[in-house]
């Protein structure tokens, strides 16, 4: 997976999804930090067959809500 975010200190979180429920999750870093849009990537483990999704998402440094997320829907053949 990889993308474009700009997040405070360049941390993404992403979490994976399988018919709404989280089955992996983590964390990584973006090339550089807001109010720059850095780039990010990270890899999962292998996929069955099935429909996912991949929420990506920031946490607040004060007390650790989302303040951003973006949810991408896939399936895997």
């Amino acid at each position: 997976v990889s993308g474009q975010a700009s997040t405070f200190e360049a941390n993404v979180e992403w979490e994976l999804r399988r018919a709404g429920a989280p089955i992996a999750s983590g964390s990584t870093t973006a090339t550089i930090a807001a109010p720059a849009r850095g780039t990010y990537s990270f890899r999962t483990e292998p996929l069955g067959p099935g429909n996912y999704s991949v929420v990506v998402l920031e946490r607040s440094a004060k007390d650790g809500s989302v303040t951003a997320s973006w949810q991408i829907p896939f399936s895997v053949r």
